[in-house]
């Protein structure tokens, strides 16, 4: 069972993305291939309550133990049939993907029935959450139970390990507000935690329609606060931190622009492909 109403369109995206690492393109009709046990076993409701998961792994132990999964995981990898899955979602970066793009491919390289193949996709989602937020709360200097608190909530815990894009938007938001902290308490700078803010504010600006630009956009508060008291050195930082939010943001949008073709019914672009 899916855990939101919209991870199918997700699961889809990801599920295209793999397609084109093996050659695999689109039907004309518009339509996501899938492996035809993978279309079989698509889960058909989109909300999940405990007994959906109940019977769900219960199911895949069951499987395991009769050795179904790896017998009916020999299927050839041409063996696919067209499923609506209308593109994978409209206007959406593909690099939040990453993760469960390789997770899938890797398990269907591998033979994996669709149990796996799901698991394999939110798994490595919920690793990447994990490597990010681990680090946030590595980063701040305050409240790091609070931020842990905040990470083992059971909706962030439910989004962080779904096929959404939200794993990196919660991760990336609470490595943003850690570095802030770290920057406003602390003096000591490093070029890295620098960098690496920089990084987090200009990726997760383009997302979800530049919702969370304000989050991207906290180092300004820094520039303001080193503007207000005169200090040189950290209007210089915190400016270049700033400065590197703006130019990656406006290298991916630009890239995104550069790339599309408006007269297509979908656009291509570096980091995904957009519905018109």
């Amino acid at each position: 069972a899916y855990d939101t109403p919209d991870e199918p369109l997700h699961f889809y995206k990801a599920y295209q993305e793999s397609n084109a690492l093996f050659g695999i393109h689109d039907s004309e009709d518009g339509y996501v291939p899938l492996r035809t046990d993978d279309a079989n076993r698509e889960p058909k409701n989109k909300y999940t309550n405990y007994l959906e998961y109940e019977h769900y792994y219960e199911q895949m132990i069951i499987q395991l133990k009769s050795n179904i999964i790896i017998d009916n995981a020999t299927m050839k990898d041409t063996d696919y049939e067209a499923f609506p899955g209308q593109n994978g979602g409209a206007e959406t970066q593909l690099y939040p993907y990453w993760p469960s793009v390789i997770a899938i491919s890797l398990a269907r390289v591998l033979k994996l029935n669709t149990a796996p193949l799901y698991l394999a996709g939110r798994l490595a989602n919920l690793l990447g959450f994990l490597i990010i937020f681990t680090l946030a709360i590595k980063k701040t200097p305050v409240a790091k139970v609070g931020f842990f608190g905040m990470g083992i909530l059971p909706i962030v815990s439910q989004q962080a390990i779904s096929f959404a894009q939200d794993w990196l938007i919660m991760s990336l938001s609470a490595l943003i507000v850690a570095l802030m902290l770290r920057f406003w308490y602390e003096e000591d700078w490093k070029i890295h935690e620098m960098v690496i803010l920089a990084v987090a504010g200009g990726l997760l600006c383009p997302l979800k329609h530049y919702t969370y630009f304000l989050i991207s956009f906290l180092p300004l508060m820094l520039v303001i606060r080193a503007l207000k008291q005169r200090d040189r050195a950290s209007l210089k930082r915190s400016a270049l931190i700033f400065g590197g939010v703006i130019l990656l943001f406006a290298v991916i949008v630009i890239i995104d622009k550069m790339l599309a073709d408006p007269s297509a019914e979908t656009t291509a672009s570096l980091f995904g492909k957009h519905i018109i």
